[in-house]
């Protein structure tokens, strides 16, 4: 549990690093047309929705009970930002697809099933597809970079499941390796104290009937 609150904290603070980054990026030069008001207030929702997740009190019994919930809505509304934003800033060439892409792949990393990152990595993409697909008429040449990238979202997201769902498992096993060393430890403590307490009780006795013999 403490694992999975870490990693929402640092997928919170990758947010707040991004959006001004993404932000700084979309003023560069370019030749594609970007709605900045719209771009803009978008990402703004991004940061509060952020805001609000990184609010959230992180007892364990929430986090036990509503963890799955909150995350699965998280995560949806945030690519459905996410996309949105990309349809305003330039469509299939938007610099946008990278952060979509990072939230994506770190999302993916807070579930342990292969099952629930291909849902997200799924959603995700689906989101991405109908954004370029249906609402922002791409042209002939762009349909190979459309798909490349769709690929590329699902294979860093399969691959970052499987890297974080290994490291989840050595944690577990260097917890439970430290655990039985602990028991260890007190079975030996308490192995030494018997032997010293039995030693000590034999040689009383003997040290008692010496003295009288002499």
């Amino acid at each position: 549990m403490e694992h999975r609150a870490n990693l929402m904290r640092l997928l919170g603070g990758l947010i707040w690093v991004m959006i001004p980054v993404v932000s700084l990026m979309l003023f560069l030069p370019h030749e594609i047309y970007i709605n900045y008001e719209a771009a803009l207030i978008l990402l703004f929702l991004t940061l509060l929705l952020n805001l609000a997740m990184m609010l959230l009190p992180f007892r364990e019994s929430l986090l036990e009970r509503y963890f799955g919930l909150l995350m699965g809505l998280f995560r949806l509304v945030l690519i459905g930002l996410l996309c949105a934003a990309i349809y305003y800033t330039g469509g299939v060439r938007s610099p946008l697809f990278t952060f979509l892409l990072l939230v994506t792949a770190f999302s993916t990393s807070l579930t342990p099933s292969l099952s629930s990152a291909t849902l997200i990595s799924g959603a995700s993409a689906g989101a991405y597809l109908v954004t370029i697909l249906a609402f922002s008429s791409p042209m002939r040449q762009d349909i190979q970079l459309i798909f490349a990238q769709v690929f590329f979202l699902l294979l860093i997201s399969f691959f970052i499941n499987r890297v974080a769902a290994e490291s989840r498992e050595q944690a577990r096993e260097r917890a439970s390796a430290m655990e039985e060393l602990k028991v260890l430890s007190e079975v030996d403590r308490a192995t030494s104290s018997f032997v010293s307490a039995v030693s000590f009780e034999m040689r009383t006795p003997l040290t008692v009937s010496y003295t009288h013999l002499r």
